[in-house]
């Protein structure tokens, strides 16, 4: 009931030590998941200490990455990767390696176990009375309409089927935009995710402090080829070329001419750290000839007229750790993992 939080569990113990109605167990389970707070105790002596946790942290920078967690559900399990992508996105992180500042501060707020691992140490999950804290410690929040302020928008694995028009007129300082896994989302109002057709340039072009963005699509959520027509795939890129802050960008491909649009890029191939290829009808060849550096993971799913992956000298594949190939019947070599010197996971 209490997730394995100690101070809680004594607290509501207590609480309930005397209450033999299984219906006054039952109310105490739902304040618990909506609002512990009113808990006897919980108010007195759980969330003093861990806002004391929250205070001792004595550095403003921890405490925003902290208090960032909570745009998530209570008890999410947060990829440790892509937290810290969102984090550099905010502009969080001031440290010349912005990854290694922020793998500090995860470990931090997990000894002050404001934070906790899974059992795969990937991810983190915030307790769901820790997330009321951080709730509670938050300030200079903007509840306007109007979004003027909003600089993170998660829309991720939603039902959504569509957004209103002119839902991102309102948003000018957007700087973290993530849309992944909408298996439902086949349009974005122009006033990807599984069916995401289209995504107009000109709502991309209008995010002028976008820094992160992210549209990646789990593969294992596509039966049927996806189709997307080319031009309108690499005008998008083009969108997201001319953005001035744009550093980190994450993306599942439809189409080849976009492939090679990708590799004459400096920015994009600058920018990219996770890149998918999927149903590139007419890919025959690859052929990575310039450097990849901050490229993280690399997928390539259904490409069925696949036949070569090369690699020049010149293409560094230096941060690369996870390579997933499916469905790719016609790529038998792959000495390009040769090149991956710190490739951790490999799926074939």
């Amino acid at each position: 009931m209490c997730g394995g939080l100690p101070l809680a569990l004594l607290t509501v113990g207590r609480a309930m030590a005397s209450r033999k109605n299984p219906g006054e167990w039952c109310h105490t389970i739902e304040l618990l998941q909506s609002n512990p707070s009113e808990i006897e105790g919980m108010g007195a002596h759980v969330f003093p200490l861990l806002k004391f946790s929250y205070d001792s942290l004595n550095n403003v920078t921890a405490q925003n990455c902290f208090t960032y967690c909570s745009i998530f559900p209570k008890d999410y399990n947060i990829s440790i990767d892509e937290l810290i992508d969102l984090w550099i996105g905010e502009g969080y992180l001031d440290s010349s390696n912005p990854r290694d500042q922020a793998e500090f501060i995860v470990g931090t707020l997990k000894l002050v176990h404001l934070l906790e691992s899974d059992e795969s140490k990937q991810s983190i999950r915030m307790h769901g009375i820790v997330h009321d804290i951080a709730l509670w410690s938050k300030v200079n929040i903007d509840y306007s309409p109007s979004c003027n302020y909003l600089s993170s928008l998660l829309l991720r694995d939603t039902p959504l089927n569509s957004l209103p028009s002119g839902f991102f007129d309102s948003m000018p300082a957007l700087k973290v935009l993530d849309l992944s896994v909408n298996q439902g989302l086949a349009e974005l109002p122009s006033d990807y995710t599984a069916n995401l057709k289209r995504i107009p340039r000109e709502v991309i072009s209008s995010l002028l402090l976008l820094q992160v963005y992210s549209i990646l699509n789990g593969v294992f959520e596509y039966f049927d080829p996806v189709e997307v027509p080319a031009d309108d795939e690499v005008a998008f890129l083009e969108a997201l070329e001319c953005l001035n802050h744009i550093n980190k960008i994450g993306i599942t491909i439809f189409a080849a001419p976009s492939v090679d649009k990708i590799l004459k890029s400096y920015i994009l191939r600058s920018c990219i750290r996770k890149l998918t290829f999927m149903d590139c009808n007419g890919l025959i060849s690859l052929c990575f000839t310039q450097e990849l550096g901050n490229l993280e993971r690399f997928e390539i799913f259904r490409c069925c007229s696949l036949k070569e992956f090369k690699l020049s000298d010149w293409c560094k594949l230096g941060n690369l750790r996870q390579v997933y190939i499916r469905v790719c019947p016609l790529l038998l070599n792959l000495n390009f993992l040769a090149y991956a010197k710190n490739l951790e996971t490999y799926h074939y």
